[in-house]
């Protein structure tokens, strides 16, 4: 698809199974490849019809090993330092879903999913603990949003949301550029914000 030597994971999350799985630039030959994998691996169960990829259903990649921080893909790939940036305010751990019965009763046709649904709190908090005690020890940078009135939903639709989302994230990381060179080992990006 492209000669770029570059390595990247697209987490998804197996529907029949509920086993987490990580595709990388092994598994494109063709632009097709990738985007049938990060729809998979963005698609939310009763909002998106499930894709397939060779017969196999896939879902989110969030409802999988690592609840949806892909700590686990850079540990495998040999990665012991790490840039992660959450979605959620510092601190913030998820709550088990309200109803899991009625979430296995809507996925009954994919019980694993339903599982990994219902668990992916404890995969989720169990990651981000790993990750503020990496943090503690120097070998994690996390980002957390500085705006929690600003978090978009992630079925949220509204194209003015979204964009506004979006130029906050990048102004947000263009002030705390400097705090990231030294791990980055990068310059600043030269970039400016057009609305």
């Amino acid at each position: 698809m492209t000669d770029s030597p570059t390595q990247f994971r697209i987490g998804a999350t197996r529907a029949d199974t509920g086993e987490g799985v990580y595709w990388g630039r092994e598994d494109i030959t063709e632009a097709s490849d990738l985007l049938i994998r990060v729809r998979a691996s963005s698609t939310i169960p009763f909002a998106m019809p499930v894709p397939r990829i060779d017969g196999v259903p896939y879902a989110d990649g969030a409802f999988g090993s690592s609840g949806g921080v892909p700590r686990d893909a850079a540990e495998a790939d040999g990665f012991d330092r790490f840039f992660a940036v959450l979605t959620q305010p510092r601190g913030y751990f998820k709550d088990g879903i309200s109803r899991p019965r009625l979430t296995k009763t809507f996925l009954r046709r994919w019980p694993g999913l339903a599982d990994a649904m219902v668990t992916r709190h404890e995969r989720y908090n169990a990651t981000m603990e790993r990750l503020y005690e990496l943090e503690a020890q120097g070998k994690a940078v996390l980002v957390f949003p500085e705006d929690a009135t600003r978090l978009v939903s992630s079925t949220e639709r509204d194209i003015r949301v979204l964009r506004s989302s979006m130029y906050t994230g990048v102004a947000q990381a263009l002030r705390q550029w400097p705090e990231w060179e030294e791990v980055l080992g990068a310059e600043a990006p030269a970039h400016s914000l057009q609305r």
